[in-house]
């Protein structure tokens, strides 16, 4: 054997060791951020029994993770959105903050997509189907049968395709997080009260959920009973006339 057999060997070695390496942590990786391709799988019972001690401790962990992170990028949505929103209207209160934040988080999502299927071109097979395994990978859906980087022996793509599906994770929970206070806000305007000019919540007037809003008959009066108040069930009860 010629000296440039013994040192190609020597690097193929290494270069196997490093895509054992990188594949052991992306099989982590994908348990934590409970991906579940179902392509690498614990065979023993030990590595079965190791599965679950991880799974235990690392999804609450990564779960956190992706709250914060997708928190923080929902803010930073919503952040540019009032910037250039108030920079063109000159200086006006931003409208429809929310559904706009929906907007831009579902925006983000189809760019973080794009990229994965464009990278998957590069390496593997097409764009459509690139952008198939990027979704199910993204929604965490995870069938398995196209996995982003499955016949790929690069060490490096592996560590390109862990960086991209925490970024496309950290943008679906921001999508889910600007879907969650739509809703909410949508919730607070159905239970404001109409009467009173200062949009006080039935639910937060007072203990008893009294609201002392407006005067039916006058507008510009307030009345010094409750217009309305909750039961124990929650469902909103027109006070009784009180007796002369």
């Amino acid at each position: 054997m010629v000296p440039g057999d013994i040192l190609n060997a020597v690097y193929m070695s290494c270069l196997f060791t490093e895509y054992k390496h990188a594949r052991i942590k992306l099989v982590i990786y994908n348990l934590f951020m409970v991906s579940g391709y179902g392509t690498i799988t614990p065979k023993t019972d030990g590595g079965r029994l190791l599965c679950i001690f991880y799974a235990l401790f690392g999804i609450p962990v990564a779960a956190l993770l992706l709250q914060a992170l997708g928190k923080s990028h929902h803010a930073l949505v919503s952040a540019t959105i009032k910037a250039v929103e108030s920079k063109c209207t000159s200086g006006k209160e931003v409208v429809y903050q929310e559904e706009k934040c929906v907007l831009g988080t579902l925006i983000s999502f189809i760019f973080m997509i794009c990229i994965g299927a464009w990278i998957y071109t590069n390496e593997e097979g097409t764009y459509l189907e690139g952008t198939y395994a990027w979704f199910i990978t993204f929604t965490t859906i995870g069938y398995g049968d196209i996995v982003p980087g499955g016949h790929s022996k690069n060490p490096g793509y592996i560590w390109v395709r862990l960086i991209v599906i925490m970024l496309g994770l950290t943008v679906t929970a921001s999508v889910l997080t600007a879907i969650s206070s739509c809703l909410e806000k949508r919730d607070v305007k159905a239970l404001t009260c109409s009467g009173c000019p200062a949009g006080c919540l039935v639910k937060l007037c007072c203990p008893a959920g009294r609201c002392y809003g407006h005067s039916v008959g006058s507008p510009g009066t307030y009345r010094s009973d409750p217009v309305f108040e909750l039961d124990n069930s929650g469902r909103i009860q027109e006070d009784e006339e009180k007796n002369a």
